[in-house]
């Protein structure tokens, strides 16, 4: 049962170091929310792709009837999709692009011609557009006509939407109505249609992104919060510091003593009452370890003298300078040793600082005092935070 009531109140600890940083999840929160506008305004405003441009035409499709009388209407959106790719397609639309001044292919020539009869290399069989004044800045080639050509059937089949998408709107001027005069064309000769004719025709226009902002702005807090949860509750989990007397009793197996408070936390008279009742604690447990005992050794889990030093004024104001001058010294703790002819110590006490990582060395301390024979009596847990153990043990601030 004892066993339990330790695990509650050491989970209790746990959860309350946790909350104590609750500034850092906003800050976390805040952090990662300017971070995901930033990402997304790099993405999507300075590094994003050139602006695209699209226009459109809407084209009635009238089915001719079969021997039976019944309209052929079997064409889909798929279907669509694959004819357009087709000669008897895309041949008309490139050679209505080269009636606007699209090189022309010269059979088994290996070149173009365009139509002021000046040869140009053929590459893979693909098409220019070539401007009035004869440069080059205008190219089209059949892939990207094929890329940039998209159609739809929303609901009737009798409707095709057909939509040319390029970063030039000079590229969707120039396709749009060579793939609408194909597709014309197409009606004209295949027998399944009666005709395809043009019903609207849309002009090139920017196409509108959704602004997704907002939505950069909440993904970013969502997952620096809950990275910073994360990273909170595993820091708090790895810490070997200890932070009460049960938690460093439970520790290093040795019974605590007493307990220092820090000194900035003596100031209100409210938390000075609870000081002083644990430095009555302590002056209580240390007169009884040390009964009997001709020479006692305090050893501070520490390598800064000036702590040493601090320290050991601090245990000679609560134990009384006469109690410590008779029967204690201070050890370094590098030793755990007395200095060359000094008398051994009977008992040893180790100091463990509360809220700092040192638990690694109190152990390496305690074993080297082991080593040697000296009795541990105890431990204090010093520069502990009041607020802390007031929460802790659920006190209140008249307590």
């Amino acid at each position: 049962m004892q066993k339990r009531k330790d695990e509650n109140l050491s989970l209790r600890g746990y959860y309350l170091r946790l909350l104590a940083r609750w500034y850092v999840l906003p800050l976390a929160v805040i952090a990662g929310a300017l971070l995901g506008a930033f990402v997304y305004y790099l993405l999507h405003v300075i590094y994003a792709p050139a602006r695209e441009y699209a226009g459109g035409a809407r084209l009635y499709l009238e089915f001719s009837g079969d021997a039976a009388g019944n309209a052929r209407d079997y064409y889909n959106a798929w279907t669509w999709k694959e004819l357009i790719t087709t000669d008897d397609i895309l041949n008309v639309a490139m050679e209505r692009l080269a009636a606007t001044g699209a090189a022309q292919e010269k059979e088994q020539t290996g070149e173009a011609v365009r139509t002021d009869g000046s040869a140009v290399k053929k590459e893979d069989d693909e098409l220019w557009l070539v401007p009035g004044d004869g440069s080059k800045t205008g190219e089209i080639t059949r892939a990207e006509v094929l890329e940039s050509v998209t159609v739809k059937l929303p609901s009737d089949l009798r409707v095709m939407m057909l939509t040319v998408t390029h970063h030039d709107p000079a590229f969707v001027e120039a396709v749009l109505p060579a793939m609408t005069d194909a597709l014309t064309a197409f009606g004209d000769t295949n027998e399944n249609f009666r005709e395809i004719r043009v019903m609207e025709t849309i002009p090139p226009l920017p196409v509108v992104t959704t602004d997704r902002t907002k939505s950069a702005v909440i993904l970013g807090a969502v997952l620096s919060g809950l990275i910073c949860c994360f990273f909170l509750a595993l820091f708090y989990a790895v810490d070997d510091a200890v932070y009460d007397p049960e938690a460093c009793a439970a520790r290093f197996d040795l019974p605590v003593l007493g307990v220092l408070p820090a000194e900035s936390d003596r100031r209100p008279e409210t938390d000075a009452r609870f000081a002083v009742q644990l430095e009555e604690e302590m002056r209580a447990a240390c007169a009884g370890a040390f009964r009997n005992v001709h020479q006692a050794a305090v050893c501070a889990v520490s390598d800064d003298n000036q702590e040493s030093a601090r320290l050991a004024e601090r245990i000679s104001s609560v134990l009384g300078a006469d109690f410590c001058a008779g029967a204690c010294r201070f050890i370094p703790c590098e030793t755990a040793s007395p200095s060359a002819g000094e008398e051994q110590p009977d008992r040893a006490i180790v100091c463990v600082p509360a809220g700092r990582r040192g638990s690694a060395y109190a152990e390496h301390l305690i074993a080297q005092l082991k080593l040697r024979n000296i009795p541990i009596a105890g431990l204090i847990l010093y520069d502990a935070r009041l607020p802390y153990l007031r929460r802790l043990y659920g006190l209140s601030r008249g307590k």
